[in-house]
């Protein structure tokens, strides 16, 4: 029986007495052992796909040659309907061990900017991009490129209770006032409890009535608010003030 096969096997039927086989994974040049038998006592069917996501995840705990190819497979399996957190948080735990974050940081540029990231369906999308949102973040501390990854997940999935989170928390780092007025413009006008429409106008107003730089945001987004609540004399206020500078 080949290794692959043995590891099919442990996977898939527990048996106490069953010996880990080993094999070596050319992706991270390191050899491990089979997926562990399951403690149900019972067969339990396992994909190639899945199978391979598991000897990544294992393998990266050891080394890590070559992210791209790591990356690719992975987004791969998006694509096919996986969702592998746990090899995906591993490897960027791995990139950070084993001095590889330039080699992955690069790969995720390259890597999104395909068409294929962009053909993926919208919380497929979502999950890429939020992964490499939270690698930008905690690998290399660059807040600015974490939103800009985070943003097209909220622009894939509008009202992504994940990317909505890490933007918010994100745009706060940066200090993008208007973004983040932005952001929570959106959230409000897709919002049907009318608490949290209200704070999510008010966050917005407030960082309207502070914001400098970009006269025509400030107004567009100004203008937004007032459209979901007339009332907002403070807004009105801005807008107004804005448009008289403008002249």
């Amino acid at each position: 029986m080949s290794a692959e096969s043995t590891a099919r096997a442990a996977f898939e039927c527990h048996t106490d007495s069953a010996q880990p086989a080993v094999r070596s994974d050319s992706l991270t040049g390191s050899n491990m052992s089979t997926i562990p038998p399951t403690t149900e006592g019972r067969r339990r069917p396992v994909s190639v796909l899945a199978l391979k996501l598991w000897e990544i995840a294992e393998a990266l705990e050891q080394r890590l040659d070559n992210p791209a190819e790591v990356l690719e497979i992975l987004v791969t399996a998006v694509a096919k309907g996986e969702q592998p957190v746990d090899a995906w948080q591993r490897l960027h735990a791995a990139a950070a061990r084993h001095d590889k974050v330039a080699e992955l940081a690069f790969a995720y540029e390259q890597t999104l900017s395909e068409k294929r990231v962009k053909l993926l369906q919208p919380e497929q999308q979502a999950f890429v991009y939020l992964r490499a949102a939270e690698f930008f973040s905690e690998a290399l501390g660059d807040a600015e490129a974490a939103s800009n990854h985070a943003s097209r997940a909220a622009l894939a999935v509008p009202g992504h209770p994940e990317a909505f989170a890490l933007l918010e928390n994100l745009l706060r780092q940066t200090g993008d006032a208007l973004k983040l007025a932005e952001l929570y413009v959106d959230a409000s006008a897709r919002e049907s409890d009318l608490g949290r429409r209200d704070l999510f106008l008010h966050e917005a107003s407030e960082l309207i009535k502070t914001a400098s730089g970009n006269e025509e945001k400030t107004i567009e987004i100004g203008q937004r608010v007032l459209r979901l609540d007339p009332s907002r004399e403070d807004v009105r206020s801005v807008v107004v003030q804005r448009l008289i500078a403008r002249g």
